[in-house]
């Protein structure tokens, strides 16, 4: 999907990643102003929509849906990570 399709699906409460990516998730939308991104490692990342739009539109199309599945399964890699108590 497009980059525009795929912000008004963020809007709706739907998660989005590009097609290229295997370690970030578009996962929120907060208050109409707020995007929020988590990466492979439980990271949280939050842009102002106006931040979002101008960082990530270079990326035209190739935007997909994240399925509840893919995202529960992104999820529990958190779980490993956070068991190896890294300090």
């Amino acid at each position: 999907m497009t980059f525009k399709q795929a912000v008004e699906e963020i809007k709706k409460g739907k998660k989005i990643k590009h097609k290229s990516w295997d370690s970030l998730i578009v996962d929120g939308f907060y208050g109409n102003t707020t995007v929020s991104l988590t990466d492979d490692r439980g990271y949280p990342y939050y842009f102002e929509l106006d931040d979002f739009l101008k960082r990530f539109g270079k990326f035209k199309n190739g935007w997909v849906l994240v399925s509840i599945k893919e995202y529960i399964e992104f999820l529990q890699q958190f779980e490993v990570v956070n068991d190896k108590k890294i300090y």
